[in-house]
C-alpha cells in the first residue's frame, strides 16, 4: 500500500453547506453524491460517491441505461433535471432498473466523475 494512501474516496468528509437530510442529492464544488445523515448548515457529514441509490424522480419514463441528470440550482439540495449539462446541471448517475411516468423514485449507480 502506498504510504500517501488515505482510503478509497467512495465517501468523503464535508462540511454541510445548509440543511441535509439522509440520502439526499447533494454536491460541494466538484464533489457531488448522496448525502449520509441529515444535519444543520455547518454541522460534518459525509458523501457517498460511489454505490447503487434509490433516488426521487419527476420526469418521465427511463429506461435502464439513461442518464440520469440533476439540478443544483441556487445551491439547493438536488433535483431531477431534463435539462442540458450546464453549471447547475449534472450528470448524476445511470439508471439501473427502469422506471414508469407514474413511478416517485428511480434506482441509479451513481457517476463519481467531475464534470470538468
Amino acid at each position: 500500500m502506498a504510504k500517501n494512501f488515505i482510503n478509497a474516496g467512495n465517501v468523503l468528509p464535508v462540511v454541510n453547506a445548509g440543511t441535509v437530510v439522509s440520502g439526499a442529492m447533494v454536491r460541494h464544488g466538484l464533489i457531488r453524491g448522496i448525502a449520509d445523515r441529515s444535519g444543520a448548515s455547518g454541522d460534518a457529514n459525509e458523501v457517498h460517491r460511489n454505490g447503487h441509490f434509490e433516488v426521487p424522480k419527476i420526469a418521465g419514463a427511463l429506461a435502464v441505461g439513461d442518464l440520469y441528470k440533476v439540478s443544483f440550482a441556487n445551491n439547493s439540495a438536488g433535483v431531477q433535471s431534463t435539462a442540458a449539462i450546464s453549471d447547475s446541471v449534472v450528470a448524476f448517475g445511470i439508471v439501473t432498473k427502469a422506471a414508469y411516468s407514474a413511478d416517485a423514485t428511480v434506482t441509479i449507480v451513481l457517476t463519481p466523475t467531475a464534470d470538468i
